[in-house]
């Protein structure tokens, strides 16, 4: 077998799937049929969906092959298969999509034509006028915006349209007409993202007195947000978080008597933990290193004592944990941080951090702690995949480091004992390989495919060559 052939393993997964049933055979009948359409086979892709015995799965598919035919230029065939669709919910989705490929190829009326067919059309003619700025046509792309008829929508498409601009007087006139428009929302919560999304749009653009001005006008909505409380969290937890977003935006304009104000008026006690690590941050910058651990070590101990009940919370600790990690990290209190992650308990979310720790110890050229976080890891998937990350952060910035990094991925990976982390491991150190040692590629996806082979169960072993097939052809695509 070719390993670097799309259609072998699409072909070995088909076979696969032919001996599975029920929910086995949908989830992957589902993936191989999307997949045959990003080869551009879409003949082989809709004959497999229709043979798919759940409707809603069946629609999936269609739905999605529809999309990547308007991708490839076939509109008119994306247009048929859309008309095969039966569920309403997954046919808007279609159209809303597809509405947007057509606009990327410039078949502008088709994409609003489109549109027209949705009850709801907000967020498509906004992603459409988007497209109307980057080709240049910023008069059509302003007036499609204000047609929007849903407030919010419309201010934030405004701010987009903001960002997008290269000229500082015409992105200014468009946040203020945006700040205009978010005047008019009903919702207080949706009032209070808008304000901010304007905010952060004046920030971008160095100007501190309108960003503080719209940040003003969030604060003064945040107070009318209805709490609704979230399953296993407090009935302030929506509003705190809301404001916590404002804390940090304030920090980001250096305001930080207003920020720990506002911190104050938090009720919930993990998003109060988490404005206090942001204060203690900011409180820190520029002043004695000393001051800076202190102002971590009363956030780390607030952190600490707030005893989480029930998983969701446990979950939103497991979370401060890891900022509170990273802040250490980012003084290159590297140790402290590996202690910290330690005490978090869901292992997934430990071994994410470590990733993301290696990779910022790399960063700082720390490469003794790069090597040190490798060695505490339990076994050879988690360290292939610690190493890929570091690979992946340092490609162009470390380019030994990046070379030691594949490599030991690469020979890691070849020990993992389990064959389905095996044969996800190898394909994911293939893939590298094929971005920059283009001479290692094909070995390295024929020994993927081998451990693949090995996989004991039909189900497993059809997820583990879709995967290679997968992989393939995102190299076929990234070299066209």
């Amino acid at each position: 077998m070719d390993p670097i052939t799309n259609t072998d393993y699409l072909t070995v997964a088909s076979d696969l799937a032919e001996l599975l049933d029920g929910d086995a055979y949908v989830e992957i009948a589902s993936a191989i049929s999307t997949q045959y359409a990003e080869t551009g086979d879409f003949e082989r892709a809709v004959e497999l969906a229709e043979q798919i015995p759940d409707v809603y799965a069946r629609d999936s598919a269609l739905a999605a092959i529809a999309t990547k035919a308007v991708t490839s230029e076939h509109g008119d065939y994306a247009l048929e298969l859309l008309n095969t669709i039966e569920d309403p919910i997954l046919y808007n989705s279609a159209v809303e999509e597809m509405a947007v490929e057509f606009a990327r190829l410039g078949k502008f009326d088709t994409a609003l034509e489109l549109t027209d067919q949705l009850s709801d059309n907000a967020s498509a003619v906004a992603a459409i006028a988007a497209v109307y700025w980057q080709r240049g046509l910023k008069i059509e792309a302003i007036e499609l915006a204000r047609s929007i008829e849903f407030a919010q929508q419309r201010a934030m498409t405004m701010v987009q349209l903001a960002r997008l601009s290269d000229d500082k007087a015409e992105s200014l006139e468009l946040l203020a007409e945006a700040h205009s428009i978010a005047e008019e929302i009903d919702s207080s919560e949706l009032q209070v993202f808008a304000f901010m999304a304007i905010a952060s749009g004046y920030e971008e653009r160095a100007e501190r007195e309108p960003a503080l001005e719209a940040l003003n006008r969030a604060v003064e909505v945040c107070g009318d947000i209805e709490s609704a409380g979230l399953i296993g969290l407090s009935a302030d937890f929506a509003t705190d978080e809301a404001l916590l977003q404002i804390v940090e935006a304030f920090l980001r304009l250096d305001d930080l008597s207003t920020a720990t104000e506002l911190a104050e008026e938090i009720e919930d006690r993990f998003v109060f933990a988490r404005a206090n690590l942001s204060l203690a941050v900011a409180r820190g910058k520029g002043g004695e290193p000393s001051d800076a651990a202190k102002y971590l070590e009363e956030a780390k101990a607030m952190i600490v004592e707030t005893e989480p009940y029930g998983l969701q919370e446990a979950n939103v600790r497991d979370g401060l944990m890891i900022d509170l990690a990273m802040a250490y990290a980012n003084r290159g209190a590297y140790a402290q941080s590996r202690r910290i992650i330690q005490s978090v308990t869901s292992e997934e979310t430990q071994l994410l951090a470590l990733n993301e720790l290696g990779k910022l110890c790399a960063g700082a050229a720390d490469d003794r702690e790069v090597f040190d976080i490798a060695e505490g890891l339990g076994n050879a998937y988690d360290k292939t995949q610690y190493w890929l990350a570091v690979y992946d952060a340092t490609t162009s910035s470390q380019p030994e480091l990046s070379e030691t990094a594949l490599v030991n991925a690469s020979t890691i990976a070849t020990t993992v004992a389990q064959p389905v982390e095996k044969a996800e491991a190898l394909t994911q150190v293939a893939m590298r390989f094929a971005k920059n040692q283009k001479e290692q590629t094909e070995n390295a996806f024929l020994v993927a495919g081998n451990a693949a082979a090995l996989i004991d169960g039909n189900f497993l072993k059809a997820r583990a060559f879709l995967r290679l097939a997968k992989a393939s052809q995102i190299l076929i695509t990234d070299s066209a």
